[in-house]
C-alpha cells in the first residue's frame, strides 16, 4: 500500500505500554488454526506474499488502529488470514482478545462488483447466529485495504481429519459431524443463505470437539461479481481464481453455471458424509461432469443400514431433481433413530400379530375340546375387534393431530403421507375432507407467500446493492431521497425486522460518527457538525454522538477564542503605519499566520509589510555602500600622503574596517585590506634606506598585529635588529 497512507491509517508500533496486557501467546503445538479452511482456495505460499507478510508482521501492523497483526495462519485467492490482537478487547482487560482477519487481494480490489458482492454476503452471515456456523464480525476498509474480520478458532480442517484418519472415522464420530454440518446448512437456508463451496475446508474442528463452518456466501458473492461484470466489461475476472467454487463438490447444476440452490450444499454434504465414513471421495475425486460421462458410481459402505444407504445415495445424486433438496430431509432419513410414529406404528403391528397368535392358539384348543367353547371365541373375537377399533380410533385423533400440528408447521408433505394413512384406517372420517380442503389451501396460501416473499427479498436485495453503490460514492444521508439511509429505510419498510437493513443502519451511524471524529482531529468543525446533524437524524439516542458533541462545543469555543485573538493582532498590525513600524507588522502578520495560515488579510500584509521591509534594507545597503565607498577613499588618501607614517596607517586601517563593517561584500575594500601588509612593507623598506630606524620599527610593529604570518615582515623584522646591533656609538671624548 502507499506509505503516505499507511501513515495516516495504518500504525506500526513497538510501545509495550499498549501491550502490556497482551504478552501471551499461544503455544506452537496449539496454534493449529483455521488457516487453509478460512479461505476459499488451496493456499498459495509463493515466496512474494510469503514476504509481504512477514514485512507486515515484523512492523507489528494495526489495522484500523484497533487490530494488531500477529501470526500468518494462511494465504489463497482471496488474500492472506492472520490471528490479530483485537486492542479494544485488550483495554477491556479480555482473557482472548483474538480475531482472525482477512486481508483481501488486489484481485478484489481491482473489481467494485466483487467487493459490494462480498461486503453484502459477509453481511449476511453476520446474521447466522448458530453455534455450528463461524461468526462474521464485520467486513470493513483501511483506506485501501479490505478486510473481515472473524471469530478466531483452534483445530484443523475436516481435511486434516481424515489424513489422520484413511479408512473413514467410524460411524458414530460421522453421525455427531453430520448433524452439526446439516443444522448449519438448514440454518442458513431458512435464512436464505446458501453456502455454493460446501467442502472439507470450509469445515472446521475446533479443539473442543465442536463443528464450525466457514466462508458462508463467500463462492456465492463471486460468482454473483462475475455476472454483473458482464462480458465485455474490461474488469471481469475469473471466479475460480478466487477460489469461487470446487469442482469435485459440486453438483452437475452448478458446474455448467446455474446458480446455486440448497440442494447444492446437500451434494457436497452427501459427498463430505461418504468421505468420513470411508476416507475416499465418492466419485474418486471427479468433477460430477465427469462421474456422469464415466458412469461412476459410489460404493456401498457396509457401516450403513438400507435406509441409510439409500438416503445417502439420494443426497450424492449427480442431478439436482434427484437430489434432497433440504439438509433437514437428508438429516431425517440417514439418522438412526426411530420417530415416535414408526415406535407406535411397530408397537400397534406387534400387537395385532399377537392377538391374531392367541387367537390362533385358542382355536386350536377349542377345536380340540369341542364346540362347547365356540360361543366363548366368538365373545372373544368380537372383543377383540373393537379393541381394534377402538386402536384405529385413537390412532386416527392422533394422526389428526398431527396433521393439525404439521399444517401449521407447513410441512405439507408430511401432512399429506399422513392424511393418506387416516384414508387407509377411518376413509369416512367426518374430519378426513375438511382437512385435505385444508391442506390444499395451506399449500396454495404457502405458495402465495413464498411469492410474495421472494417479490419481497427481490426488493430488499435490489435496494441494499442500491444503498451499497451510494456509500461507495459517498451519499451516506444526503440527498434525503437518494441515499443509503433511504434505500435502508424503504427496507425496514418492507420488512420491520430485517436484521441485516437494522445492522446497516447502525453503521451508517458509525461511519458518520468516525467521519465526526476524524473532522474533529482535523479541526474541520464545520464538516463534523453537518455528520453529527446527520448522526442524530438516524439514532438520535446514540450516547456516541452526545460526547463527541461535548468535544464539538468545546473545539467550537477554542475556535472563537483563537479568531479573537486573531482579529485582534489583525487589527493591530492595520494600527501600524511607517517604515519605522514594517519590522513589527511582519512580526504580527506572522503570528496571525501561525494561527490561520489561510488567512487572506495576514497574507497581503505580510507581503506588503515584507516589500516594505526589502526597500527599507535597500536604501540602507545603498547609503552604507555609499558610506563604505567615502572611508576607502579616505584610507587609500591616508596611504598614499607622503611622508608616510604609522599614524595614517593607523588611521587608513580603521576606515578600511569601518568600511568593510558597512558594506561587507564591496569587494574593492577586500582587495584594499589585502594590499595594505604590502604597503607596509613597501613604507618600511624606504624607513630603513633613509637610516630611519625607529620609523621602520614603528610601522613593523603595527604591521605584525595586522598580518602576523606575512614571511616578509619576518624578514624585515630580522633585517632591522641587525642593522641596529649593527650601529656603532662614538663617544664625545675619542
Amino acid at each position: 500500500m502507499p506509505k503516505d497512507a499507511k501513515d495516516k491509517k495504518i500504525s506500526t508500533t513497538s510501545s509495550a505500554s499498549i501491550f502490556d496486557a497482551v504478552t501471551e501467546r499461544s503455544a506452537p503445538d496449539q496454534a493449529t488454526t483455521q488457516a487453509a479452511s478460512l479461505d476459499t482456495s488451496t493456499p498459495s505460499r509463493s515466496e512474494k506474499t510469503l514476504q509481504a507478510a512477514q514485512q507486515l508482521l515484523e512492523q507489528q501492523t494495526v489495522i484500523k488502529e484497533r487490530f494488531l497483526l500477529e501470526e500468518l495462519l494462511g494465504c489463497g485467492g482471496m488474500g492472506a488470514v492472520y490471528k490479530a490482537r483485537d486492542l479494544r478487547k485488550v483495554e477491556a482487560r479480555d482473557r482472548t482478545p483474538w480475531v482472525a482477519i482477512k486481508l483481501l487481494n488486489e484481485a478484489f480490489k481491482k473489481h467494485p462488483a466483487a467487493l459490494i458482492s462480498l461486503q453484502r454476503e459477509a453481511r449476511k452471515s453476520q446474521a447466522l447466529a448458530h453455534p455450528n456456523i463461524i461468526q462474521v464480525f464485520d467486513f470493513d476498509r483501511d483506506d485501501d485495504v479490505v478486510f473481515m474480520t472473524m471469530e478466531f478458532l483452534r483445530g484443523g480442517d475436516l481435511n486434516q481429519l481424515i489424513q489422520k484418519n484413511p479408512s473413514g472415522v467410524g460411524l458414530d464420530e460421522t453421525l455427531r459431524i453430520t448433524r452439526e454440518m446439516g443444522s448449519a446448512l438448514q440454518h442458513a437456508h431458512e435464512n436464505h443463505i446458501i453456502h455454493a463451496d460446501f467442502t472439507p475446508r470450509n469445515v472446521f474442528l475446533t479443539d473442543e470437539g465442536k463443528t464450525k463452518v466457514l466462508d458462508f456466501g463467500i463462492a456465492q458473492a463471486i460468482a454473483l461479481a462475475d455476472t454483473q461484470a458482464g462480458d465485455n466489461d474490461v474488469t471481469a475476472f475469473d471466479p475460480t481464481t478466487l477460489g469461487g467454487m470446487t469442482p469435485a463438490y459440486a453438483g452437475l447444476e452448478r458446474l455448467q453455471g446455474m446458480s446455486p440452490v440448497a440442494a447444492d450444499d446437500v451434494y457436497g454434504l452427501g459427498c463430505m458424509v461418504y468421505l468420513l465414513l470411508s476416507g475416499t471421495h465418492p466419485y474418486k475425486g471427479r468433477s460430477a461432469l465427469e462421474a456422469e460421462s464415466l458412469g461412476i458410481r459410489p460404493a456401498k459402505i457396509a457401516l450403513l443400514s438400507a435406509r441409510q444407504w439409500r438416503a445417502l445415495q439420494k443426497a450424492m445424486a449427480l442431478p439436482r431433481a434427484e437430489r434432497y433438496q433440504s439438509a433437514q430431509e437428508f438429516l431425517q432419513d440417514f439418522s438412526p433413530l426411530v420417530s415416535k410414529i414408526t415406535r407406535l406404528s411397530a408397537i400397534a403391528i406387534g400387537s395385532v400379530f399377537l392377538i391374531i397368535g392367541v387367537l390362533g392358539y385358542q382355536s386350536l384348543v377349542n377345536y380340540k375340546e369341542g364346540r362347547e367353547r365356540d360361543t366363548e371365541l366368538q365373545q372373544q373375537k368380537t372383543q377383540l375387534a373393537a379393541k381394534q377399533r377402538g386402536q384405529d380410533q385413537r390412532t386416527t385423533i392422533e394422526y389428526l393431530g398431527l396433521v393439525d400440528t404439521l399444517l401449521e408447521k407447513d410441512r405439507y408433505d408430511e401432512a399429506q403421507l399422513y392424511l393418506q394413512r387416516i384414508r387407509s384406517i377411518a376413509p369416512q372420517h367426518p374430519q378426513l375432507l375438511s382437512l385435505e380442503k385444508k391442506l390444499a389451501q395451506s399449500r396454495e396460501t404457502y405458495r402465495q407467500l413464498l411469492r410474495d416473499l421472494a417479490q419481497t427479498k427481490a426488493q430488499i436485495d435490489r435496494l441494499l446493492t442500491e444503498a451499497d453503490e451510494y456509500i461507495l460514492a459517498g451519499r451516506l444521508l444526503r440527498p434525503l431521497e437518494a441515499s443509503a439511509f433511504a434505500s435502508y429505510q424503504e427496507i425496514l419498510a418492507l420488512d420491520p425486522a430485517n436484521l441485516e437493513a437494522r445492522a446497516l443502519l447502525q453503521r451508517l451511524v458509525q461511519l458518520h460518527l468516525d467521519g465526526a471524529d476524524r473532522a474533529l482531529r482535523n479541526n474541520n468543525l464545520q464538516g463534523a457538525e453537518i455528520l453529527l446533524d446527520d448522526a442524530r437524524k438516524i439514532a438520535p439516542a446514540n450516547p456516541e454522538i452526545a460526547r463527541l458533541e461535548v468535544e464539538l462545543k468545546r473545539a467550537l469555543a477554542q475556535e472563537q477564542k483563537r479568531t479573537r485573538q486573531l482579529n485582534a493582532l489583525l487589527t493591530q498590525a492595520k494600527g501600524l503605519s511607517g517604515e519605522a513600524a514594517a519590522a513589527q507588522r511582519y512580526k504580527l502578520y506572522s503570528e496571525a499566520l501561525d494561527m490561520d495560515p489561510d488567512n487572506q488579510v495576514a497574507l497581503i500584509g505580510l507581503a506588503s509589510a515584507r516589500a516594505e521591509i526589502s526597500r527599507i534594507e535597500l536604501r540602507e545597503k545603498q547609503q552604507a555602500r555609499k558610506n563604505a565607498a567615502a572611508l576607502l577613499l579616505h584610507a587609500q588618501q591616508l596611504l598614499e600622503k607622503r611622508p608616510a607614517t604609522p599614524e595614517n596607517f593607523s588611521k587608513a586601517l580603521e576606515f578600511l574596517l569601518e568600511s568593510q563593517r558597512q558594506s561587507p561584500d564591496f569587494s574593492a575594500i577586500a582587495s584594499q585590506l589585502e594590499q595594505l601588509p604590502q604597503d607596509y612593507v613597501a613604507a618600511i623598506q624606504r624607513e630603513i634606506a633613509e637610516g630611519n630606524y625607529t620609523g621602520a620599527n614603528r610601522f613593523l610593529q603595527t604591521a605584525i598585529v595586522l598580518a602576523p604570518q606575512n614571511t616578509e615582515l619576518g624578514r624585515l623584522q630580522e633585517e632591522l635588529d641587525a642593522l641596529v646591533e649593527e650601529e656603532v656609538v662614538v663617544p664625545a671624548s675619542f
